[in-house]
């Protein structure tokens, strides 16, 4: 299953955000195990970069780039095409198998 990540879920994984950390760490994990394939949007990706920074440090804010970039797809507009009625938006938090 393809799912689009909300920009808060990542935020959530990143900086250990509770309670919705563990649902976070369940969708991170489900990604790394090919359970699901999880995308960000790529406009994201700068303000997953200044919140990490200002809440932690630049390190960190690099880190969590990093780990973006290696572990989720970015959809940039061009992405959206026909493939768009694949992706199933994921913006709130439940069980991972009954995620929106």
């Amino acid at each position: 299953m393809r799912v689009l990540l909300d920009l808060n879920i990542v935020l959530d994984f990143f900086l250990v955000r509770a309670p919705w950390y563990v649902e976070a760490v369940a969708l991170w994990d489900a990604n790394r195990d090919g359970k699901i394939t999880s995308h960000v949007a790529a406009f994201s990706i700068p303000t997953i970069s200044y919140i990490v920074r200002k809440q932690t440090d630049l390190g960190r804010a690099e880190r969590a780039v990093d780990d973006c970039l290696a572990s989720l797809t970015t959809l940039h507009r061009s992405s959206h095409g026909s493939q768009s009625g694949s992706l199933r938006p994921v913006i709130g938090l439940g069980p991972v198998s009954g995620a929106r």
